[in-house]
């Protein structure tokens, strides 16, 4: 376990190491902010990383043009390449087709709609309060990007989220479990040792992550049912957001530059041989376009097996259907990369609950956050 701490600490007193990998959990912005890990936000805020673009431009054996776009972007800071990660995953929401059909967009009233259609105490999402849906309705809209210096608060995309999450209960002790409908709660309330899922006609959404391509088969499977990936309630068609996991970076401090570059170039972004990888492995999506498809026709061509996951029994499918393929290429080439800026979410969260409480108006409070998340960007990026 690292003492971050300890290491943030020595960060200031010029003892940078050379290399520093790490699990980057599922989110990152597209100025490379890393949310959920405070070692990588003290490099890269720091300016203490190299910018992996001097030597990948430079190299006769990869370019930009190996690599998937949209990796390329998640993995950025301010236009540098400052992390290189082999593997991603795409976030998404799904829902039974008995309620939602097929679409390119998934709105506010799209999921209104849906909601009526289910029994009564249905609930569109479970187990999450107000301002952890408030937190994830922030992926899906973009509001707020250093890159182009947008800062778009004031508007009523912005508005709608406010109430659309005003109507979710802020914490489970709010809930009467014997009085709720859909017209009241958005979350279901339920003893502590029960759980609600898609199948039990309860819960209209839920969050799922596509990290491999059996996935599908995998769902099928474990649902009983093909789930239609319809994305977070948006009124922007963004529904999905594209994550990269585990990473390396090069600081600045590295004597031995082209040695690290040709380190981090083998173990995470050369072209590898899905028929040379292990299983699991060779099912991952992979950062490298080359890598990416080699692995999804490998996948495509492998006989059908089964497994233990621990909860039951996967049967992966030998095939994808080209619905499947063109869904899983539709969400990687359409997912947002994240672009919350951990440091404004305190002005948000605490803006936002004036409004929940009744001591402001939802204009108001979108008028303050504008107000001071300009100030801010004045201060960090003007």
């Amino acid at each position: 376990m690292v003492d971050v701490d300890r290491f943030i600490l020595d960060l200031t007193n010029g003892k940078v190491p050379d290399l520093v990998y790490g699990n980057i959990s599922d989110t990152i912005d597209t100025i490379g902010i890393y949310n959920s890990n405070r070692v990588f936000n003290a490099l890269v805020r720091g300016g203490l990383v190299e910018d992996l673009y001097t030597f990948l431009d430079n190299d006769p054996n990869l370019g930009r043009e190996d690599f998937l776009p949209k990796a390329l972007e998640a993995m950025e800071y301010q236009n540098k390449l400052v992390v290189a990660s082999k593997s991603f995953g795409i976030s998404t929401y799904m829902a039974k087709p008995d309620y939602v059909s097929n679409s390119d967009m998934f709105t506010i009233a799209d999921m209104y709609d849906a909601l009526r259609k289910m029994p009564d105490g249905a609930s569109v999402f479970s187990g999450m309060k107000r301002t952890q849906i408030l937190y994830e309705a922030l992926h899906y809209n973009v509001f707020f990007d250093p890159v182009t210096g947008l800062v778009d608060f004031d508007n009523d995309a912005f508005i709608e989220v406010l109430d659309f999450v005003k109507n979710i209960p802020s914490s489970k002790e709010n809930f009467d479990e014997r009085s709720y409908t859909f017209r009241n709660y958005f979350t279901t309330p339920l003893p502590e040792d029960e759980s609600i899922s898609l199948f039990d006609d309860i819960m209209l959404i839920n969050t799922t992550v596509f990290l491999t391509y059996r996935y599908f088969f995998e769902s099928e499977v474990l649902y009983g049912f093909t789930p239609v990936y319809i994305g977070f309630p948006n009124s922007n068609g963004v529904g999905a957001r594209f994550n990269i996991r585990r990473g390396i970076l090069m600081t600045t401090a590295c004597k031995e530059k082209e040695a690290a570059w040709e380190f981090i170039k083998k173990l995470f972004l050369d072209y590898r041989n899905p028929k040379e990888e292990d299983e699991w492995l060779a099912a991952e999506f992979s950062t490298n376009i080359n890598t990416f498809n080699a692995r999804l026709e490998f996948n495509n061509e492998a006989p059908a097996s089964h497994h233990s996951d621990g909860i039951g029994i996967g049967i992966y499918r030998s095939k994808l259907s080209q619905y499947e393929i063109d869904l899983l290429m539709n969400l990687i080439d359409n997912a947002t990369v994240y672009k919350l800026d951990s440091r404004i979410w305190p002005i948000i969260s605490e803006q936002a609950e004036l409004y929940f409480a009744g001591e402001k108006t939802a204009k108001e409070v979108a008028q303050n956050i504008q107000n001071r998340v300009q100030i801010f960007y004045d201060e960090q990026y003007g």
